[in-house]
């Protein structure tokens, strides 16, 4: 993320939907900002024993995948509290996706390869026997 601000191709404090227009309006605007700091309002996961937690819905894509809490209230104003949560991340991730042209696990490698100054990746091999 921090290279794609360096690169201006992401703004932190711009509503979300600048890099994902699917995802609808909220109560108060959502920046990636507050996504990175869990300071969103984005729900968690549903507390144990929801169908939600159990699902084996395969999703194609991160945009997808959004459709598990797009249509749900925000949990609190943004940037007002801290509120873990892991589809916080998923939207944070489809915005990287569409900042950067790639899918988000491309970026990924692309940019930590990028960032180690290693010209290929490489998986790494363990010698240790268990």
């Amino acid at each position: 993320m921090a290279l794609l601000v360096e690169e201006h191709k992401v703004d932190l404090d711009v509503p979300i939907q600048r890099y994902v227009p699917s995802f609808p309006q909220k109560r108060w605007p959502i920046s990636a900002r507050q996504l990175a700091g869990h300071q969103s309002g984005i729900r968690h996961y549903h507390r144990d024993g929801h169908a939600e937690n159990y699902t084996t819905t395969h999703y194609a894509t991160v945009l997808s995948s959004l459709v598990m809490f797009a249509g749900d209230s925000l949990e609190f104003e943004p940037g007002t509290q801290f509120g873990y949560s892991t589809y916080g991340y998923t939207l944070l991730s489809a915005a990287i996706e569409s900042a950067s042209g790639c899918k988000f696990p491309d970026v990924h490698d692309h940019q930590s390869v990028r960032a180690l100054g290693c010209c290929t990746p490489r998986p790494i091999r363990s010698t240790a026997s268990w």
